[in-house]
């Protein structure tokens, strides 16, 4: 789901305006979990490149940040001054901190046309960086980890799809 023009990733566990909430990229979730918004305005190559699959939201409610499977952040260029990655750990640092949620881990995929990394959280503290370029050999299957993640409500919902 695009979500880089909406904010829903909240800074706080305090209640605070939403002027304080976060907008990552991307994120994926089942699609039971999220709200649909109007397409991100953008220039006539990309509207032309754009079919009914793609989709544009916020995650539907704070309390469903554990059926995340995963959030993604795009970057013209991470490169050695690791762009990104300061916004990659908060956004982990925020889902899955200060929750009794029985989702205690993360990972977020920090993304440009070259590379990526896996950032994989637990407990709300960057546990690990696995940096991968788009041609590496088993780069496929790392990135596909990331994705590979459901709860019991997701089960739920596909059993009786």
């Amino acid at each position: 789901v695009n979500s880089e023009e909406y904010k829903w990733l909240k800074a706080s566990v305090l209640p605070l305006p939403s002027k304080f909430e976060q907008k990552p990229d991307l994120f994926a979730c089942h699609p039971a979990f999220y709200a649909s918004r109007p397409p991100s305005s953008a220039d006539d190559e990309t509207l032309a490149m754009r079919d009914d699959t793609y989709r544009f939201g916020v995650l539907a409610d704070w309390t469903l940040r554990d059926s995340l499977a995963c959030v993604l952040e795009g970057k013209f260029k991470i490169g050695e001054q690791h762009n990104g990655l300061g916004e990659v750990v908060n956004y982990g640092r925020l889902l899955v901190q200060h929750t009794a949620l029985p989702r205690k881990n993360m990972d977020i995929v920090l993304f440009d046309k070259e590379e990526f990394w896996v950032v994989g959280f637990v407990g709300g503290a960057t546990v690990k960086i696995t940096k991968c370029f788009w041609t590496t050999p088993g780069a496929l299957n790392l990135l596909k980890s990331a994705f590979k993640f459901s709860n019991e409500w997701s089960l739920v919902l596909d059993a009786a799809h």
